[in-house]
């Protein structure tokens, strides 16, 4: 089988990693540079945890990711993940610890629960004024975002199934036909495709445009301390209802 794969963000590049490694012909288009440094995909840290409030769909795949991303290690050369364990907590009358907890109870993967008036002790750099509860779970931790992409795309371009197009934005898809238009006129023609546009999926597919609604996030970095670094090296990810904090690498 021979498919096309539209965007090379970390979506679509893990996409034609896994068709290929099946033994699966594969071609793909990035309108920009592979890696694209403009790309979502493109940041220091991604997480990845089994907290996800009551979201049992979600928490259910985490195992799953981890098995799929341990292969990826193994093609790669290279483990790209920190673990650190996962933190989550809840104030202001919220109940997402709450909820992640009871769900990840329910498939077989408790959370313990940790006095609040312990935190500052284990967690020496976490103001915990304000928190009303906390959980803990050994899972989890972080994902180096942009390294992962680089070496995806290095692992792709030695692959003998798997032929990248970077620089070549496309003009028109046809599922049916499973054909790519690029904006140079040249047709591509597979017999399954992938469209991982991301925010650029409306462009492509205006149908499913109109039900989109892209995002956008705001990251801010900063530098900790000399004194503060040390401290912070292994620390867990936090995951609150509507923050995360990640101190850069």
């Amino acid at each position: 089988m021979k498919a096309i794969v539209v965007g090379g963000g970390v979506m679509g590049l893990s996409t034609a990693w896994a068709l290929a490694r099946e033994g699966h012909d594969v071609e793909l288009f990035e309108q920009g540079d592979l890696p694209n440094a403009l790309a979502s995909s493109m940041d220091q840290h991604r997480l990845i945890r089994h907290p996800y409030g009551d979201h049992i769909g979600y928490a259910r795949m985490i195992d799953d990711a981890f098995v799929a991303w341990d292969l990826m290690w193994r093609d790669l050369g290279q483990q790209l993940y920190a673990p650190t364990g996962t933190l989550a907590l809840t104030g202001n009358g919220a109940d997402w610890a709450e909820r992640s907890a009871a769900t990840l109870a329910a498939i077989g993967r408790p959370m313990t629960e940790l006095p609040v008036a312990e935190l500052p002790r284990r967690f020496p750099l976490l103001d915990a004024r304000g928190v009303e509860r906390a959980f803990w779970i050994d899972t989890g931790g972080v994902l180096f975002a942009q390294d992962i992409v680089i070496a995806l795309v290095r692992h792709l371009t030695q692959h003998p199934r798997v032929r990248l197009h970077d620089r070549t934005p496309v003009r028109s898809v046809d599922l049916e036909q499973a054909r790519v238009t690029t904006e140079g006129g040249s047709h591509h023609d597979g017999d399954v495709m992938i469209v991982a546009a991301g925010a650029w999926v409306g462009r492509l597919l205006p149908a499913l445009g109109r039900r989109l609604v892209p995002s956008r996030q705001i990251v801010i970095y900063f530098h900790l301390p000399d004194d503060q670094r040390a401290a912070a090296h292994g620390r867990p990810r936090l995951q609150g209802r509507r923050s995360r904090i990640q101190p850069a690498r």
